[in-house]
């Protein structure tokens, strides 16, 4: 069903506006922002709401901008790529408040905003007929570009070189990451030839085989880290450092922390630097063997699940730092770690299940401080920061 010169009202988490049809029921669209008339088709109908793709627009928004990305239309990576950078963090301190609606005192102490451009030094793109690019908005269609314009422009050029092996018509996943040297690992099922082929691309991972190294030194400053093929790594080159700091800056240095889905050890290695001593928990066996890599002195590794904490004995540790998958964290945790801890500092991908989490903590433990840093500019994903301590009495 086609609507014709409805405004947009209201931006969602997703990316998408928001416009209500046939008295109040509710439609999805990307690529518009509250201001907009435009006309939509459905073309996913739900109990409750729709998703609908954008046909024209007849009055643009104020807010609206011209992306500069020639791929924008067809790309589903960018949600937000249409919309002013300071009304993205407007919009997304909005969601943020919305989110946290039910937390009493919630209020956003701080925002760290970001690079809009050739931030990310890590991405998963799609091969398919010596070209690369990205699937389209919510479709498994291929979408072939020749930049990305929020990864760093040595990351585009070694995957577009890689693509240009792959001639097949079946498309194929390739993800790659690279360090500020240059040098890069890279995981995919393509059939390569001899590395050397590939300037410092150091580490190649394929279902069959590895070549080269298998972990890649990411520098930050005063610390660092390592990745490998499948392990996570946070995106955006120019807020590391800064990320960084500012858990550190809720630890004491006489602080003993215990690290729950500690991955290879973004955090770790700073944060022991100024704390007595880290405990570093995690479920990941390459990421333990990362986490291994960095051999320092007051950090005790164990390769184990998030929910058997209840069987580790933690009371050496007043300060718990997590940093949970986009589900958040699981009741079990919830349990385990409730009024055990003098403080917790939670990072989080997902605004909507860390405001679920807290809310579940709050019989035991204020909410004290909340930053908003936006290390994914031009999409919709929202990362934070809260130091929760525990109630006195």
């Amino acid at each position: 069903m086609i609507y014709k010169n409805v405004e947009i009202i209201d931006t969602a988490y997703g990316g998408y506006g928001v416009a209500k049809v046939d008295g109040g029921f509710t439609v999805f669209i990307p690529q518009t922002v509250e201001g907009d008339v435009v006309d939509f088709e459905i073309f996913e109908k739900k109990k409750t709401h729709s998703f609908a793709k954008l046909i024209k627009i007849h009055k643009p928004s104020k807010l609206r901008r011209e992306f500069p990305c020639k791929f924008f239309n067809e790309c589903g990576g960018c949600q937000f790529g249409h919309i002013d950078y300071d009304y993205q963090i407007e919009i997304k301190k909005r969601l943020i408040n919305n989110f946290f609606r039910k937390v009493e005192g919630f209020k956003i102490d701080s925002v760290i905003t970001s690079p809009e451009f050739r931030y990310r030094f890590r991405a998963t793109f799609r091969l398919k007929n010596g070209k690369f690019g990205f699937l389209g908005f919510k479709s498994n269609k291929f979408i072939p570009i020749t930049d990305c314009l929020i990864c760093k422009e040595t990351v585009v050029e070694k995957i577009s070189k890689i693509a240009n092996e792959y001639k097949g018509s079946e498309i194929n996943k390739c993800y790659i990451i690279e360090n500020e040297k240059g040098e890069a690992l890279l995981n995919t099922d393509i059939k390569l030839g001899n590395l050397e082929d590939f300037k410092d691309i150091i580490g190649l991972k394929t279902k069959n085989k590895i070549l080269g190294d298998s972990l890649l030194k990411i520098d930050v400053g005063d610390f660092y880290y390592y990745v490998g093929f499948d392990s996570f790594s946070q995106s955006n080159r120019f807020l590391l450092r800064e990320f960084a700091e500012v858990v550190v800056s809720f630890v004491d240095e006489n602080d003993s922390v215990l690290e729950l889905y500690a991955g290879s050890g973004f955090f770790t290695h700073k944060v022991a630097k100024k704390a007595k001593a880290v405990l570093a928990i995690e479920e990941n066996r390459e990421a333990i063997s990362l986490l291994k890599k960095l051999n320092v002195e007051n950090v005790d590794i164990i390769y184990s699940k998030a929910e058997n904490i209840k069987r580790i004995d933690i009371n050496p540790y007043n300060t718990l730092l997590v940093d949970p998958p986009r589900t958040g964290l699981s009741k079990p945790v919830i349990d385990a770690i409730s009024n055990r801890f003098e403080k917790i500092v939670y990072v989080s991908c997902n605004p909507s299940t860390m405001a679920r989490d807290i809310l579940r903590l709050s019989n035991n433990y204020d909410l004290k401080k909340y930053l908003f840093i936006d290390m994914f500019p031009n999409t919709y994903h929202i990362e934070s920061i809260a130091l929760l301590e525990r109630k006195e009495g």
